[in-house]
């Protein structure tokens, strides 16, 4: 701002909207403006950025920079336009630097009232052997660090002992919200006012309770939506993990929540999305009928969603649940028609057929195999630079080639992916190239499996129709 540029913070609550963004961007190149765009969490939005990037490449449009942040886990599964490599900058920012480090042991040391809650053991050395400790043991990650600073109390403790401070009308308020929160779903007001029954007089009295532990925000003032978030989540994890300890109690907790859900609310069909996410949500149940069920929960709730019968595929297929899998499909080709991951769930349950049915015949095999071969091709050539549909080209290519010996299979994967590698610059498919060949290899003994990418190009509301 001090160099004459404007600055915005997307509202998290709210929907990103690319062609708005595309007009400001117009605007900027107009007045010679030049501005920055902050997106935290910026996996939530990626379809929606995706489409800005390359509108944005399209109009040779360069004042409106944007600035995204995600998890490493939720951001390098999730697909990326080739533009995005061609002006990108990646930053990985996952540990404290030698500065940030030297930084904190001088505060530690030179701060007599937090000198005293230092931990015995970390007493005694000199600055440099405590830095060179912390580096050690902590590979310089913050919250380690300061766990073996202040470790005179288990920090697990600390949160469980202030939670037990808590006035037990209101426990099972806060710890539903931590739950929530840990399962990845962005909690409101009007979700625990359903799941627990409160009663509207009854909010006030909550908030005051858990006033400092429990913050309510505004979502959307005209709908009169408000968000309820707890401090910060490690500690809802913590309380999550202690609290709901078990699958019994998760599992009654999610569906609870997907019988509850209201899908006129965006913010509640993202609570669904969110809970179909792999990297929480419904994931925390190891039993998969139980997931399944669950699903089917939300996909009775919001039948035009697509996201819960997505994952309801990918499991059925995943444990040879085939013919369900297969009627799972046909009904969300009726109701919804086929979208990009439908089509390639089609080919993943021919290859599983063909792969996974005792008793098949070689010849059989062969053509099951060649028919989903055919699919895969059609998709990859519809998008020759989506890793998901290079993995399901590379995938049935390679069970070709361990039926027919053809190895012509094998260069013709490995050849989509390179072209693709070289036009796109993702580094993870560089990664997918040398796992691939390492299956291939004969010093390997075909045992190493290629790495799962799942379909999550839905969470992401990437529908490529």
């Amino acid at each position: 701002m001090e160099k004459g540029y404007l600055g915005w913070e997307h509202n998290p609550d709210r929907e990103f909207i690319a062609d708005e963004w595309r007009n400001v961007a117009r605007a900027l190149e107009e007045s010679q403006r030049n501005a920055v765009m902050v997106l935290d969490d910026a996996h939530l939005y990626l379809h929606e950025i995706n489409n800005l990037i390359n509108w944005l490449h399209d109009d040779g449009s360069k004042r409106l920079r944007l600035i995204l942040t995600s998890a490493k886990n939720h951001w390098k599964p999730r697909i990326k336009t080739a533009n995005l490599y061609k002006s990108v900058e990646l930053i990985e920012l996952s540990t404290l630097d030698p500065t940030e480090i030297g930084s904190l042991l001088s505060l530690v040391q030179g701060v007599p009232e937090i000198a005293k809650l230092v931990d015995k053991s970390f007493k005694g050395f000199t600055l440099q052997e405590r830095r060179r400790r912390l580096i050690e043991r902590c590979n310089k990650d913050f919250f380690v660090c300061m766990k073996n600073i202040f470790a005179n109390d288990s920090f697990d403790t600390i949160v469980l002992r202030e939670f037990s401070g808590v006035n037990p009308n209101y426990q099972s308020v806060y710890k539903v919200i931590c739950a929530l929160e840990s399962f990845g779903v962005r909690v409101h007001r009007q979700l625990v006012v359903r799941l627990l029954q409160i009663t509207a007089q009854d909010i006030g009295m909550v908030l005051e309770n858990l006033e400092g532990l429990v913050e309510e925000y505004q979502i959307n003032k005209r709908e009169s939506i408000f968000g309820w978030s707890g401090r910060h989540p490690v500690i809802s994890e913590i309380i999550s993990k202690h609290k709901f300890g078990g699958q019994k109690e998760i599992f009654a907790l999610l569906k609870q929540v997907a019988s509850n859900i209201s899908p006129t609310y965006d913010i509640e069909i993202r609570t669904i999305r969110q809970l179909c996410s792999f990297e929480g949500g419904i994931s925390r149940i190891s039993d998969v009928s139980s997931q399944n069920e669950l699903l089917r929960i939300m996909i009775s709730v919001a039948p035009r969603e697509r996201v819960p019968r997505h994952r309801l595929i990918t499991n059925l297929i995943n444990n040879g649940h085939f013919p369900d899998a297969e009627a799972e499909i046909r009904i969300f080709e009726n109701d919804l028609g086929a979208d990009g991951p439908v089509r390639r769930y089609r080919v993943r349950l021919l290859i599983e057929r063909a792969i996974g049915t005792v008793g098949l015949m070689l010849d059989d095999k062969s053509k099951m195999l060649n028919d989903a071969f055919s699919a895969a091709l059609k998709i990859l050539k519809g998008d020759p630079f989506n890793r998901q549909n290079l993995q399901l080209h590379a995938d049935v290519s390679l069970e070709l080639y361990r039926v027919s010996g053809d190895n012509a299979f094998i260069d013709d994967a490995l050849e989509a992916m390179k072209v693709a590698e070289k036009e796109v610059g993702d580094p993870d498919i560089t990664r997918m190239i040398h796992r691939f060949e390492r299956r291939v290899s004969p010093v390997s003994g075909d045992i190493v499996e290629m790495e799962v990418i799942e379909d999550i190009d839905d969470i992401d509301i990437e529908r490529d129709l």
